[in-house]
């Protein structure tokens, strides 16, 4: 019997250190993810991450929400060792509706520990309409040992118009309802949590 659970304990620490692929991070913000910082301009479980303003009048909004804000505000998550590529997919609903006196403008920032913060993601409209609904993807390539990554979120809205008028109103709605990154490699390294529940299966 001790030789059958080590046998079945070397597949599973097998499989579990070669996978394919593995979720680093996931959600469909029903809520704000743990230690996430929002400014208390987005609602969650809309469904999704939900941020809208609007304006006849001279105004100016923004509303941003990231997962490294300041201490206590503050999570990274890690990128196996071992990963090929990591592959970030985010699905949204975004609607710039902006007046001949208006603007908008929605940012996606992707930061990884040794890259910096990269922009991902932009969308700016002044003066028309703009519309988007294509998931927003980005590949990191090799990223190294040790590596952890975040994200933020940002729109902002603008009004100019002097003389308040219902046919000059802006406005501008995001809906993020899903995020996911993926690491791809033939040799995913285990983080120490995953040892541990390896172990306790036997």
């Amino acid at each position: 019997m001790n030789q059958v659970r080590m046998f079945l304990f070397l597949v599973c620490l097998a499989l579990a250190s070669s996978h394919a692929d593995g979720i680093v991070f996931e959600t469909w913000f029903e809520e704000l993810p743990d230690k996430w910082y929002s400014d208390g301009e987005w609602e969650f479980n809309h469904p999704g991450a939900y941020a809208y303003w609007s304006s006849s009048v001279p105004d100016y909004w923004d509303a941003h929400m990231t997962s490294h804000a300041e201490p206590p505000y503050y999570i990274l998550y890690f990128v196996p060792d071992g990963t090929d590529s990591l592959v970030v997919t985010i699905d949204h609903d975004l609607s710039l509706q902006c007046s001949d006196w208006g603007m908008g403008r929605a940012q996606v920032y992707f930061y990884a520990t040794g890259y910096y913060e990269v922009l991902i993601y932009e969308a700016e409209a002044t003066a028309e309409n703009f519309a988007d609904t294509q998931p927003i993807t980005y590949t990191l390539d090799q990223p190294g040992p040790g590596t952890y990554i975040g994200f933020t979120f940002y729109i902002e809205g603008e009004e100019w118009e002097q003389w308040e008028r219902a046919d000059h109103r802006s406005s501008v709605q995001w809906t993020i309802t899903h995020l996911i990154a993926v690491a791809y490699g033939d040799s995913l390294g285990m983080e120490p949590a995953t040892w541990g529940r390896l172990k306790t299966l036997f």
